[in-house]
């Protein structure tokens, strides 16, 4: 006969143990004490022999941004001082057209010396004008080199150089007459003057020989 050990620990009857000691776990946020984290900022932690970017005007761009074209017109074989319209490959409006030479026209006034040619003009200004032009017309960007506006410029600068030649020339005329009328005027007084003592004096030679004659 086989005894039923109920101590058994394979048995179904076996009595339960107890639980296991829980176990410490250690959790580093609330077990350690840790410093704050903090955020290096380089205007805040590195002194002011750290090298920072500048930018220049030309990192800087409008919004929106302006229109590049793929293909440019490019510049006809001889640009020149004729209107920009006669040249091959301007597809401007009329009217837009007017309206860009206006706006260029008023540039010039303000940064350009109007009595010299474009050829004499400053290389900085002239640049300048170019590029405020292209940037409130974005369509001449389309135009290789600038050429559109180039020639607007060339157009109006040798007009402005025509009138300011012909202004110095008759400056030039005025100054001169304004010299030579009252020499003239002056000559004709003293002519007059001579004339009438010539006479005078005549007049007391008959006068003398009258005398001697009784």
């Amino acid at each position: 006969m086989h005894t039923v050990s109920f101590a058994s620990r394979d048995s179904h009857f076996a009595e339960p143990e107890a639980p296991p000691p829980p176990v410490v776990q250690l959790l580093i946020h609330t077990d350690f004490a840790t410093p704050p984290s903090t955020v290096l900022s380089i205007h805040e932690d590195f002194g002011s022999s750290t090298q920072k970017r500048v930018k220049f005007d030309e990192d800087m761009h409008p919004y929106p941004p302006l229109v590049n074209y793929a293909e440019q017109v490019p510049v006809p074989s001889h640009p020149s001082t004729k209107a920009v319209e006669s040249h091959p490959g301007w597809d401007c409006e009329p009217r837009e057209t007017q309206k860009i030479k206006n706006f260029i026209h008023g540039l010039v006034g303000r940064m350009l010396d109007e009595s010299k040619s474009y050829k004499n003009q400053d290389d900085k200004s002239l640049a300048e004008v170019i590029r405020q032009a292209t940037q409130q017309f974005p369509v001449l960007r389309k135009y290789e080199d600038a050429w559109g506006t180039r020639c607007i410029l060339m157009s109006h600068l040798k007009n402005t150089t025509n009138k300011a030649a012909h202004k110095a020339a008759k400056d030039v005329v005025d100054t001169v007459t304004d010299i030579v009328q009252p020499v003239k005027k002056g000559k004709g007084k003293a002519t007059n003057k001579a004339t009438k003592e010539a006479s005078s004096g005549r007049c007391l030679r008959s006068s003398d020989t009258a005398l001697k004659l009784e």
